[in-house]
């Protein structure tokens, strides 16, 4: 197949780039990034498979190719920096921008699956549901409602009625290089968060996974992309700071400080029924 990742140069994005170039698939990046090429040949694999026939960079001065899926992980990050009114505005529109370019390169030529990345920060909190479950009003239900309603709205008024399109409800990402990893390095190092609610998390090699499943499959509609092993905040954190010397406890207050701690205080068990009725098998987490 032919297919386009935008946001290819991301943490997950470059996890599902290897995969689908080691299955042989040609592989279109879309990216702000201007070394992802240096990003993907640092790869030991990489090297290996990297070449000009099943790999290509594209951006806007590029000609967008025709393709058979698009998969949307683009935007700003939400780790990245403090999440201010001006900042939520950015992610937002950064992933707005994008699904209007998208609109605008594949009008008249639609591919059959277009994958949207939204997150499992759409549902309500202290929940526990599937992909029917009520949304939040959360300031992030809101951002993930807005990105949603705004991917569903290709097949009003383009080819992209024929696509199957898929809304990609994705869970705290966790592996050795980035995902939940990286997004706790705002925290003290020291400090050790408070924290048995359950957060809704994914491993990475899970959701390459799961991504190849919804493609296979053809799947439509929300899916959640986040496993069915529930744990503890407390667990995530300790398998992703693992080297903390000391275990301080840091006041839930603390976190409210900044937004993006916010994100940690969620309590939510969310069931990713849809790829289970599909017969994903999760990874758990040892």
């Amino acid at each position: 197949m032919k297919i386009l990742v935008c946001g290819g140069s991301g943490f997950i994005g470059r996890a599902l780039c290897r995969n689908l170039i080691a299955q042989n698939h040609q592989v279109f990046i879309y990216t702000h990034s201007a070394n992802v090429k240096t990003i993907f040949k640092t790869s030991a694999f990489l090297k290996k498979t990297f070449s000009s026939t099943n790999f290509r960079v594209v951006n806007v001065y590029n000609d967008f190719p025709n393709v058979d899926v698009i998969i949307n992980l683009s935007g700003e990050s939400i780790a990245k920096k403090k999440l201010t009114k001006d900042r939520l505005d950015e992610i937002l529109q950064s992933r707005i921008d994008t699904i209007d370019l998208l609109l605008d390169e594949y009008r008249l030529r639609a591919p059959k699956i277009f994958i949207q990345a939204s997150a499992t920060g759409i549902y309500k909190d202290n929940v526990s549901c599937d992909e029917t479950g009520e949304l939040g009003d959360s300031v992030y239900a809101q951002i993930c409602k807005a990105i949603e309603d705004k991917a569903l709205s290709l097949a009003q008024n383009s080819t992209f009625r024929y696509s199957k399109i898929c809304l990609a409800r994705i869970g705290v990402v966790v592996g050795r290089s980035g995902g939940l990893r990286q997004n706790l390095r705002f925290l003290p190092k020291t400090h050790f968060i408070p924290g048995d609610n359950t957060i809704p998390y994914i491993l990475i090699k899970d959701i390459v996974s799961a991504f190849n499943l919804i493609i296979n499959k053809k799947l439509s509609g929300p899916v959640n992309l986040c496993s069915d092993d529930y744990v503890s905040l407390n667990k995530l954190i300790s398998l992703c700071k693992p080297h903390c010397p000391i275990a301080i406890p840091c006041p839930r207050k603390i976190l409210t400080l900044d937004k993006r701690g916010e994100l940690l205080l969620a309590d939510q068990k969310i069931e990713p029924k849809v790829l289970l009725e599909n017969g994903f098998i999760f990874s758990k987490i040892k």
